[in-house]
């Protein structure tokens, strides 16, 4: 049976060097700092959140190896958390870096955020705000 080759997912990143999205990219303060900034600003307008919190790898010391940006995006109560989701991956289009979107309401935080086995708990826990309204 022939075997066939999946072709690698690939990005052109903003300096124009083409990464693998599943690659793990060396990254220096400055460079995420500035991932950070142009990201934000997007889901600000695009979902005005209460906070906005960046987890993961990003935050993680791992000799600046960044596999993606994750934020973690708090909307009010009476917002849908997948009409969120769905309104960021479409309406942030331009990134630096592919971007994963979190959202959760006050309420889910605090019936989930406690919870070790959580994704909620390793955001709270470790993750920095880089947002709040």
């Amino acid at each position: 049976m022939p075997r066939h080759k999946i072709p690698a997912i690939k990005s052109r990143l903003a300096t124009g060097i083409t990464v693998g999205y599943n690659a793990a990219m060396k990254a220096s303060r400055r460079q995420l700092h500035r991932w950070v900034g142009e990201v934000v600003p997007k889901i600000v307008e695009q979902v005005a959140p209460l906070r906005v919190l960046l987890f993961g790898s990003a935050v993680r010391e791992d000799n600046g190896n960044i596999n993606d940006l994750d934020f973690l995006v708090v909307v009010p109560d009476h917002e849908r958390p997948s009409s969120v989701t769905d309104r960021l991956n479409v309406g942030v289009r331009q990134k630096p870096v592919p971007c994963d979107f979190l959202v959760a309401t006050p309420s889910i935080l605090n019936r989930y955020g406690k919870r070790r086995e959580s994704v909620y708990y390793e955001a709270l826990q470790r993750g920095r705000e880089v947002y709040a309204r």
